[in-house]
């Protein structure tokens, strides 16, 4: 889907989709987003789609482009343990996942943020005070009076 978009999206902008690479521009944004702030992911990928427009476009210019954007992301982030593996375990750094699904790599300069396993669930005291018993339930039975006759001309009463 995200291919057939991108092809789409190129023509009507005459742009050629053989020089976009989808996994590089999602490790951009996925970088920009975790060393900066989520919303620089869009303002990142379209400041250098801006640049390498304004350098003369081109294959080799975005890739220029988005590595020079790559290094000034990596001076955001602290240092990574190069023990850690990407959180989908893929191992290439794209969390996207779209990397694997297109067989490409991730991007040269490709920054892998450390993994922070979720803390642990911390068990709230509840005074006993609040702690509710079984109550006690009791559900009179229902009386029904019918009035009329039976079938056999009889009044009948339960």
């Amino acid at each position: 889907m995200l291919d057939e978009w991108v092809t789409k999206l190129s023509q009507e902008i005459d742009v050629k989709p053989e020089e976009i690479s989808i996994s590089e521009i999602l490790d951009l944004a996925r970088d920009a987003a975790h060393a900066v702030a989520r919303p620089a992911a869009p303002i990142t990928a379209f400041i250098v789609g801006y640049a390498a427009g304004m350098r003369g476009g081109g294959r080799e210019t975005i890739a220029q482009t988005v590595r020079e954007a790559m290094a000034a992301i990596a001076s955001e982030l602290p240092p990574v343990d190069p023990s850690v593996v990407s959180s989908n375990g893929n191992g290439n750094g794209a969390s996207h996942g779209y990397g694997a699904i297109s067989g490409s790599t991730a991007a040269p300069g490709s920054i892998q943020p450390p993994v922070t396993p979720a803390p642990a669930p911390v068990p709230v005291p509840v005074p006993e005070s609040t702690v509710l018993a079984p109550a006690e339930i009791s559900v009179p039975s229902p009386s029904v009076e019918v009035s009329g006759t039976a079938g056999d001309g009889e009044s009948a009463r339960s």
